[in-house]
């Protein structure tokens, strides 16, 4: 399943605004839910925001803690007024809730 290309987000995020912060910087394209599989799931189903360098930096850092996890768990919120946490943990493999 290799995309290429990222559909809209499914949160609020803008270009040059860090999702997490709100500082207006270049900012990066992250994938929340990341890896092998995830990253290109997560540009299929819009699960990416746009983060300031020092969030992108902290949110590879030690990953499922800090704003790796605030990220996920946001994501999983955003899921669930969708769909269920069990279609959640069949696409994405556990919950962080």
């Amino acid at each position: 399943m290799a995309v290429n290309v990222y559909n809209d987000s499914v949160l609020e995020t803008e270009s040059g605004v860090c999702f997490f912060c709100g500082l207006h910087c270049d900012t990066a394209r992250h994938e929340i839910y990341y890896g092998t599989a995830n990253r290109q799931k997560a540009k299929l189903y819009g699960y990416w925001v746009n983060i300031c360098p020092k969030h992108h930096r902290e949110a590879h850092k030690e990953p499922n803690t800090g704003v790796d996890l605030w990220l996920k768990q946001t994501g999983q919120i955003e899921w669930e007024k969708r769909s269920t946490r069990d279609a959640f943990i069949k696409v994405w493999g556990r919950s962080y809730l």
